[in-house]
């Protein structure tokens, strides 16, 4: 081929192949408290069941959830999170849009529709919720972020 320069090798994948750590073999080790022999069998029984919150509009509707310490499930779709009480299955806050958790700080966080794939979790070591969930523009064109909202009690409402 005319025209075209060469390739110039600048050693990079030599310096890749030196920065991988090297390799170890590291024996099997078997604790104490190893289970030994299988557990007696137990059949997983549905203690409530409820209606959860509607997709808010898009499929698949990406939902998700948890249980909290205090009696509340929350519950996210790819736009809405609403809490649940365990015991009767009623909302006892929402739905909302996610994006409304995100308002005052600008930007994609609180503007766009295009936020999608939330997820819940209760740390209970914190007693604090979490949601996080995917921002972009326009159909999710770079630069995309993740939103994280951190509750500053157990209440998810």
């Amino acid at each position: 081929m005319h025209g075209t320069k060469p390739v110039r090798d600048t050693g990079r994948q030599q310096v890749l192949e030196m920065e991988e750590p090297p390799a170890r073999h590291i024996p099997p080790a078997f604790g104490p408290v190893v289970q030994s022999s299988p557990g007696l069998a137990q059949q997983a029984q549905i203690v409530m069941s409820f209606e959860g919150i509607t997709q808010g509009g898009a499929v698949p509707p990406d939902t998700n959830g948890a249980p909290g310490t205090n009696g509340q499930y929350v519950q996210t779709t790819n736009f809405l999170y609403a809490v649940f009480d365990k015991t009767t299955g009623n909302v006892i806050f929402g739905p909302y849009y996610v994006k409304s958790l995100f308002q005052g700080f600008g930007g994609q966080f609180e503007t766009e529709d295009a936020m999608s794939d939330p997820t819940v979790r209760f740390d209970r070591a914190a007693g604090r919720w979490i949601i996080q969930q995917i921002a972009g523009e326009y159909g999710f064109t770079p630069p995309l972020f993740i939103c994280i909202a951190v509750s500053t009690t157990s209440d998810a409402t």
